[in-house]
């Protein structure tokens, strides 16, 4: 493999990510079982940090793609 089909290669699966992440932008939140944080009886006791309590989050490359798409301010 050359090195052009090697960038060709790694630039053709960020793109295919980021497609990915664009049309699918919410993804499980990994620290709670569904945005709720429950004590040891089942309590629910408060909402999630990382998810407000949605039980979903954006993905990483949703977020890069809003940050390179919203306008700048000066």
């Amino acid at each position: 493999m050359s090195t052009l089909q090697a960038i060709l290669f790694v630039l053709a699966a960020v793109g295919l990510w980021l497609a990915h992440s664009a049309f699918f932008p919410w993804t499980a939140c990994g620290a709670c079982p569904g945005g709720k944080k429950r004590n040891s009886s089942g309590t629910v006791w408060r909402d999630c940090r990382r998810c407000g309590g949605s039980g979903k989050r954006r993905r990483l490359g949703k977020v890069l793609i809003d940050a390179a798409t919203s306008p700048r301010e000066e």
